[in-house]
């Protein structure tokens, strides 16, 4: 059976608070740029993260007129996710400060902030209290900061208010965004479509199929459009060259047990990609038909997917926020919540201290690794609390 969470406003003195912080931060990077950009947490890792931030700048250079992007102008990135980064470029232009670089950077970090503060209001109105412990851990500020998955998590919220409201083709679109952005979504796909079909029949199904598909298959349209087929295949290329990088579940076994399985991945081309579509397609056996079922099916499908890869990004961790916030399954929500803070021991912290202390970066990814490999055995296997919360306005 389940329980709706009315929403409930949050104190105006911590709204107050929360806004004022904002600024406070906002303005103290904007006044000590030079300062912000090089200091550090007691040594342990510095607060201003610029590589990431520096390729999205890179890659908007299609708006300053530095070329065609994918062709002069090269990214790794959809078209959408470039879109986002013109548009930070634009808006940057504006402020006074520094380097094309410094007031792209200083932007984007105040719209992070913004997505931040905004999903930490969601959670806390619309989702179970425990929610907002999944947001208020230092992974999910530094990532909200320094890498654009935030823009992908706050659709992917949306969408599962959407879901468990019943609201099959607005899910669809919101999923079909996160899918433009990060590519990850699409394994998600399998399992929504047979949520749709047990809810709705076939054809219902088939049209959020084709909507789920819509912004993915029209961003790919528009990139064939203005930079034909090696424009289009750029970032696929990129990315289906991407071996090992240190970081992995590959990489957190060699550390543990030994090369030889890292090395048999490497000899089978492929093998990874297939082990993430058979982590999509392993999804259906949740016979998804009903919204927490769903949820666990899109946790375990992400799971693996992150967990295949091999190539690992610590911000992956925040695409799993959403299919736990609901809080049914509270063994894997507390998963999440540790695997969270784990991320941020791996990175920032032992990440940028790896050269000097290389046992504790490894002894970190495994660590990591092995969170990340119990948040997918929990997703089948973690018993649903007995009356479990939808978010508020759900019916």
């Amino acid at each position: 059976m389940e329980r709706s969470v009315s929403p409930r406003p949050v104190p105006l003195g911590l709204v107050v608070a929360a806004l004022l912080a904002a600024a406070a931060l906002g303005l103290a990077t904007f006044l000590r740029w030079d300062a912000f950009r090089h200091a550090s947490v007691f040594g342990l890792w510095n607060l201003f993260d610029w590589h990431d931030i520096h390729v999205y700048f890179l890659s908007s250079g299609w708006v300053a007129g530095q070329g065609t992007l994918y062709r002069e102008v090269p990214s790794e990135y959809p078209l959408l996710a470039n879109l986002l980064f013109a548009a930070v470029r634009l808006v940057s232009g504006l402020v006074p400060l520094g380097s094309d670089y410094d007031r792209f950077a200083w932007t984007w970090m105040l719209a992070g902030l913004a997505l931040y503060l905004w999903t930490l209001h969601r959670l806390a109105t619309r989702y179970p209290r425990p929610a907002l412990l999944l947001w208020l851990t230092p992974s999910a500020l530094h990532f909200s900061l320094y890498r654009f998955d935030v823009f992908a998590v706050v659709p992917a919220l949306l969408a599962v208010e959407a879901l468990a409201g019943g609201r099959l083709r607005r899910a669809a679109l919101l999923l079909g965004l996160v899918t433009a952005l990060k590519g990850y979504a699409l394994f998600l796909l399998p399992a929504f479509l047979y949520h749709a079909w047990a809810r709705r029949g076939a054809r219902e199904a088939a049209l959020a199929g084709a909507v789920y598909l819509a912004p993915f298959a029209l961003g790919n349209l528009v990139t064939l459009a203005f930079s034909g087929t090696d424009g289009l295949l750029y970032a696929y290329r990129f990315h289906a060259t991407r071996t090992f990088n240190g970081e992995s579940t590959w990489d957190a076994a060699a550390y543990a047990l030994g090369p030889a399985v890292r090395d048999a991945v490497g000899r089978v081309h492929g093998l990874p990609f297939a082990l993430q579509a058979l982590g999509a397609l392993l999804a259906l056996a949740f016979r998804p038909r009903t919204h927490e079922a769903l949820m666990r099916a899109f946790l375990f499908a992400t799971a693996v997917f992150t967990s295949a890869s091999v190539f690992y990004s610590p911000q992956f961790v925040l695409w799993l926020v959403p299919f736990v916030a609901e809080w049914t399954t509270p063994l894997a929500s507390w998963l999440v919540v540790a695997f969270s803070w784990v991320t941020f021991v791996y990175f920032p912290v032992a990440y940028f201290r790896r050269a000097h202390h290389p046992g504790l970066f490894r002894a970190a990814v495994v660590l990591t690794a092995a969170v990340r490999t119990a948040v997918a055995v929990a997703a089948p296997f973690a018993r649903p609390a007995s009356a479990h919360a939808t978010p508020a306005g759900a019916p």
